[in-house]
């Protein structure tokens, strides 16, 4: 080949020999940024100034305070309140424990190794017990008794309520007439409920009686039926599987997670109230969700799932048709309209379309598995999937299908969206991901032929900046290395002659093109 032309810079395609490589494609890109043509170096990432526990695995940055940050030494899965500008500062999470939620006003008290300081049990309880009731003597021969019955419910200090305990035995009063209510039960707990309300019915709705401090353990009823409150929606709002994890928000205030292969559902924005007859099965245990622009994404250790609907009472679970399990969780990326994961064949886009092994043609199923897929996490930057696993990490633009190596790890990260940053947890040092100084980027050719051995005899680099390190090879050994200081062609040393030649470049700068020739007048 007489001109070495490389005004494109492309990825990766590892699964092609390197003499099959198109020309704008790479043996080795690292630390790129690929997509524009240019080879764009990747940023070091930025120290924030926030250090947290060594073991810390998640770290969230609390909406009620932008100074706050929260973490645990699991995987953890937070989500903020559904309702804008909450009063109480409420956010929730499952992963650590039972799930839970916590408020402002014990989130991040001073002292506490780590934030929340405090936190509540998700949901509330149905009482245990049932109260007795009794009729007090009427003295109005010619009153009209209704046979009622009387229900309790919990109320937290956010004015949310809980399911019923069950009903009363029925007694017969006339209107107005007051009945003694008695041993009405007290929550019990990790949960905040200082109040109680008590309901009746006369065979229709339960309607609001009273509500009372949660210590108090007896009431007389004497309110008159045109004068009870508000009715009971509380009747099927259970709290939450002790075992769910995965919490996702969905765009309609809708809370959903899972335990086992059961996929669970809140009321529209009460994640407090989690109704069992939301609950909807799969074949297989369920590994991880992902809310997309096309819907919730439920994987599984054998298919993936779509689920559609706009209220928790009428979600629709269909089958995908691919048989890919998600082998690690925390690989699965919300990319918008489809959700990127690992499974054992590459990586799977699913929701958008039919699902498909995104990578096939690109990375063969050997060269996946051997960068251990089960050990990946991952996250979206600007619209690239950006992965690590033991030993090394890649960058994949699924709009290009190039892929580059990447050198930065991570133990967890985060998105902050107000301030449009994201944050990596670096053994408990939270860090800003392409933020600091460029990085060193890597661009290796594809092998070209030179058909009668002809030597190369000059080159050129156009860059942002200087200097670039240029390198070329002849039939696999180094041959000339030069550190680069400006666009200007350059001489290369004659006098050996190599059927195969490779460039290299090396660069903190934007390298938009690179050439080399047979001959000096070749280059322009």
């Amino acid at each position: 080949m007489s001109l070495i032309n490389l005004p494109v810079m492309g990825g990766m395609v590892p699964i092609l020999d390197k003499k099959l490589l198109p020309a704008d494609k790479g043996q080795l890109v690292r630390n790129a940024l690929i997509g524009s043509g240019s080879l764009t170096p990747l940023r070091n990432t930025l120290d924030a100034g926030v250090t947290l526990p060594a073991n810390t695995k998640t770290a969230y940055l609390y909406a009620k305070d932008p100074d706050k940050w929260f973490s645990w030494s699991t995987d953890v899965d937070v989500q903020p309140s559904p309702i804008a500008d909450d009063d109480w500062g409420r956010a929730y999470w499952t992963g650590d424990g039972a799930p839970k939620m916590t408020v402002a006003s014990i989130a991040t008290q001073s002292g506490a190794s780590r934030w929340p300081s405090a936190s509540y049990l998700l949901g509330i309880p149905a009482p245990d017990t049932l109260p007795a009731t009794t009729v007090q003597p009427d003295e109005d021969p010619d009153a009209m008794p209704v046979s009622v019955t009387y229900a309790v419910a919990y109320v937290s200090a956010y004015g949310e309520i809980g399911p019923p305990g069950g009903a009363t035995a029925l007694v017969s009063r006339p209107d107005g007439h007051g009945v003694n209510i008695t041993g009405i039960p007290v929550p019990s707990g990790n949960h905040n409920l200082p109040f109680k309300r008590i309901y009746r019915s006369s065979g229709g709705a339960y309607l609001q009686v009273a509500q009372i401090p949660a210590a108090q353990t007896s009431y007389v009823d004497t309110v008159q039926d045109q004068a009870l409150g508000s009715s009971l929606v509380s009747m099927d709002w259970d709290m939450p599987n002790e075992n769910m994890v995965g919490l996702t928000l969905l765009p309609t205030g809708v809370f959903a997670g899972f335990f086992d292969n059961v996929l669970c559902f809140s009321e529209p924005y009460l994640p407090h109230a989690w109704p069992t007859n939301y609950r909807l099965t799969t074949k297989a245990k369920i590994v991880g969700l992902q809310t997309t622009a096309s819907g919730l994404v439920v994987l599984t250790e054998e298919r993936p799932y779509l689920c559609v609907g706009s209220v928790p009472s009428a979600m629709q679970l269909m089958e995908m048709d691919v048989k890919q399990p998600c082998l690690s969780k925390a690989s699965h990326v919300d990319m918008g309209s489809y959700s990127l994961y690992a499974s054992p064949d590459g990586l799977v886009a699913a929701g958008g379309s039919e699902p498909r092994v995104i990578t096939a043609g690109i990375v063969s199923k050997n060269q996946w598995m051997a960068l251990n897929p089960s050990s990946m996490r991952a996250f979206e930057y600007n619209g690239r999937y950006v992965a690590q696993h033991d030993g090394g990490g890649f960058i994949f633009n699924p709009a290009t299908g190039d892929v580059t190596e990447l050198d930065i790890s991570h133990d967890g990260y985060h998105y902050d969206t107000a301030r449009d940053a994201l944050y990596l947890l670096q053994s408990g040092t939270l860090k800003q991901f392409d933020a600091g100084t460029p990085m060193m980027a890597r661009f290796l050719s594809k092998c070209f032929d030179q058909p009668g051995h002809a030597p190369m005899v000059a080159a050129k680099v156009e860059a942002a900046g200087y200097p670039v390190t240029f390198r070329i090879f002849g039939d696999d050994s180094l041959v000339y290395e030069l550190l680069v200081f400006d666009s200007d062609p350059f001489r290369l040393p004659t006098g050996k002659r190599y059927g195969q030649v490779d460039i290299e470049i090396e660069s903190q700068f934007v390298v938009s093109r690179v050439q080399a020739s047979v001959a000096m007048g070749a280059i322009v």
